[in-house]
């Protein structure tokens, strides 16, 4: 069940059209059911398929994208523009490194979202014409073991910047940490294991 701070984003989605706010990135190490986590997920929040190297990923995709679909939730897949299509998703995620390659057809698409790590990131998503972005990691995780993490004071200034895509925190939240994150204007969040349960 989703604690205060989770409900709080929730809400947020609700009879909101543009953009969600609750974003589920997968990960086959971390979650190996992520079925579970999608039938969780309250109505109008996100799914970023992500699973690089899953065999098969076309079926993987159709499968997630079947059951998030029935369930109300938006569906982007990562990094693969043309299986985006191909399985029919709403959106296209681009990881940062694809920001400096030859700016991506995104067209067709209703969402597309971008990884970013830097403000610089931010403002070469934003002059691509990206939807939102998340920026990571705003805490220590085990995605990125040994990066420094962002912290909510720069992840506060950082908001304040012009010219930068609506912003997702990402990275090491947990549901204890919601609260400090819900006071700033972020569009959402988005978490690997903060929505295991």
């Amino acid at each position: 069940m989703l604690n205060r701070g989770m409900s709080f984003y929730a809400s947020k989605s609700k009879g909101h059209k543009a953009l969600p706010h609750l974003f589920f990135m997968t990960d086959a190490t971390r979650i190996k059911n992520p079925e579970a986590v999608i039938a969780a997920l309250p109505t109008g929040s996100a799914i970023i398929i992500r699973d690089y190297d899953i065999d098969n990923r076309k079926d993987h995709a159709k499968s997630l994208i079947k059951l998030a679909k029935s369930r109300g939730l938006i569906t982007l897949v990562a990094g693969d523009a043309k299986l985006a299509r191909r399985v029919r998703a709403d959106g296209l995620h681009l990881p940062e490194y694809m920001l400096w390659q030859a700016a991506p057809v995104l067209t067709g698409f209703a969402f597309v979202t971008a990884s970013c790590h830097s403000v610089k990131a931010l403002k070469r998503a934003a002059a691509l014409g990206v939807d939102a972005s998340t920026f990571s990691p705003i805490y220590p995780t085990r995605s990125h073991v040994g990066a420094q993490a962002v912290g909510v004071s720069r992840l506060s200034a950082t908001l304040k910047v012009p010219n930068i895509p609506a912003v997702i925190a990402l990275g090491g939240i947990t549901r204890e940490r919601l609260r400090l994150l819900s006071y700033l204007p972020l569009l959402g969040i988005a978490g690997i294991s903060l929505f295991h349960t």
